[in-house]
């Protein structure tokens, strides 16, 4: 079996615009070696030189919604902060943080307001129900907005905020002569 500073030269020399650390996760050896490995291949012109900020680094594991907001999703917007804590096992205040948050960030996929999806309103409990900003959340991340404004047009009585338009707004618009 060749030695880790063997493995680390053979991957060096097949790969040099790969990170110090990547490559030593490959030859199974440490970084360090990999460091001085580069250096000497380098200065024998074995490798070309490859600048630091120019080296693949390893890419990041794609991030997952944490407990919380998977809480938030199964149980809508209009849950309390006790209602997610105790369903995501998290405290109150993280609960509450959460519902906070989950109103300026974008649905989770598949959620969205409109026919045949959830009918919750973009804003937390607690929040003025046709505000500005439920408004703003609605149009900005909405991914089906366009279908979901011409669906809310057929809600004119449902209170709150429906495809980025009020009740208000909703009344007037179906009272217009076409």
């Amino acid at each position: 079996m060749p030695s880790p500073g063997l493995r680390a030269a053979a991957e060096l020399i097949s790969d040099p615009a790969r990170s110090d650390r990547l490559i030593a996760e490959a030859a199974r050896c440490d970084h360090a070696t990999v460091h001085q490995l580069r250096r000497e291949l380098e200065a024998a012109a074995l490798i070309r030189p490859v600048p630091r900020a120019l080296r693949a680094a390893r890419t990041p594991p794609p991030r997952t919604p944490g407990k919380a907001r998977l809480a938030i999703a199964a149980l809508g917007l209009r849950a309390t902060a006790a209602q997610v804590a105790a369903r995501a096992g998290v405290s109150y205040q993280a609960g509450w943080q959460a519902l906070r948050a989950a109103s300026t960030q974008p649905p989770l996929p598949g959620r969205a307001c409109g026919p045949q999806m959830h009918n919750d309103p973009p804003y937390p409990v607690g929040w003025p129900s046709e505000s500005a900003a439920a408004v703003r959340v609605c149009t900005t991340y909405c991914p089906v907005y366009a279908r979901c404004a011409t669906w809310a047009l057929t809600q004119p009585h449902t209170p709150g905020v429906l495809g980025g338009l009020t009740s208000e707004q909703r009344r007037r618009a179906v009272a217009l002569p076409v």
